[in-house]
This record gives C-alpha cells, sequence and structure tokens, in this order.
C-alpha cells in the first residue's frame, strides 16, 4: 500500500476511529469518502508529525512496546505485545516501508488487524 489520501483515510478510520463518509455512510473506498473528509484529515502517511499522533492512538488502545529503526534505505516498525498479552497483536516481523510515516502507518494497520489488498 502507498502512502497518500487514501491511507489516511484508512488510518482515520480503522486507528484513530474517525466515522466514515458523511454522504453515503460506507467506509474506505466509496469514492466520495476522500471528496468528504478533504483536507481536514492529517496526512499520516506523509507526515511525520501526523504519523505520530497513530503511535500515540495505539499506546492508548494497547499494552505494547512501539519500534521504529531507519536503516539506509528504508524504515521498519513494529509493535511488540508484552509476554501473556493478546498474541494476536504480537509481531513476528516489523513492517518495512521508504519512509518512516508510511511504516508507522502500515504498522498500525497490522495491529488493528486491517488486511488491505
Amino acid at each position: 500500500m502507498n502512502a497518500g489520501r487514501e491511507l489516511d483515510v484508512i488510518i482515520g478510520e480503522k486507528v484513530m476511529d474517525f466515522p466514515g463518509c458523511d454522504n453515503c455512510g460506507e467506509k474506505t473506498g466509496c469514492g466520495c469518502a476522500m471528496a468528504d473528509i478533504g483536507s481536514s484529515l492529517p496526512q499520516y502517511s506523509t507526515d511525520l508529525y501526523a504519523a505520530w499522533l497513530v503511535v500515540e492512538k495505539l499506546r492508548e488502545k494497547y499494552d505494547g512496546h512501539f519500534s521504529l529503526l531507519a536503516f539506509t534505505t528504508n524504515w521498519r516498525a513494529g509493535w511488540d505485545t508484552p509476554c501473556g498479552e493478546d498474541p494476536t497483536r504480537s509481531f513476528k516481523r516489523f513492517v518495512e516501508a521508504p519512509t518512516a510515516p508510511l511504516a508507522i502507518c502500515l504498522a498500525a494497520l497490522e495491529v488493528v488487524g486491517y488486511k488491505h489488498s
């Protein structure tokens, strides 16, 4: 999945608990949701400050440890759950992306169980 407004909408709905489209009531993918939200939605997938709000939201919702690692050509992000907690929320691998905000967003979608195509 690429960075951009479509991913920002998905993050807003699945992670940040924003409602769906006011026009049709659908969640992501209706076509009018992005137009309806417009510029009011933070640019989670491209702006590091906005992406960090996603990390803070995960900290409110789940126990665990967030990791963000910088490498020469990419970033790795992951959320590790302490032993004894829900194992479905634990990472066996990190999510990799070319930018830190994108890595954070993709990791967040893994944490909430969203499967993108």
